[in-house]
């Protein structure tokens, strides 16, 4: 899956479709089931306004609870996080209407872009 300066591998059993989200430049969205699990990937694109560690805060600033965000190597990616938590999520059967959510927030590498 790829778009507008991003790259994304999927693992088999994912149907990915472009897809924008108001505010965002680009992005994606991939369904399906790895394993016996259900799958939902997406990918939003837009340009900071603010600073990327306090976009990071915004993110998880509505989930239920979340683990600290930690510092991962991403290709392309000048910083990167992996945050897992979960969030308030009302269908699918899901538990108490609680999801497992993982975020991968990216900042892109500006030499990369020009």
């Amino acid at each position: 899956m790829n778009g507008d300066g991003w790259c994304l591998e999927l693992p088999d059993g994912l149907i990915a479709k472009p897809h924008t989200a108001w505010g965002y430049e680009s992005g994606g969205i991939a369904r399906g089931w790895i394993g016996e699990a259900p799958v939902t990937v997406i990918v939003q694109v837009k340009q900071l306004e603010i600073g990327f560690n306090a976009w990071v805060r915004g993110v998880t600033a509505s989930w239920l609870e979340h683990e600290q965000p930690r510092r991962i190597k991403l290709p392309g990616a000048s910083d990167a996080v992996r945050i897992d938590g979960y969030i308030e999520f009302d269908g699918l059967g899901a538990e108490d209407d609680r999801e497992q959510c993982i975020a991968v927030c990216a900042k892109a590498d500006a030499e990369r872009l020009s």
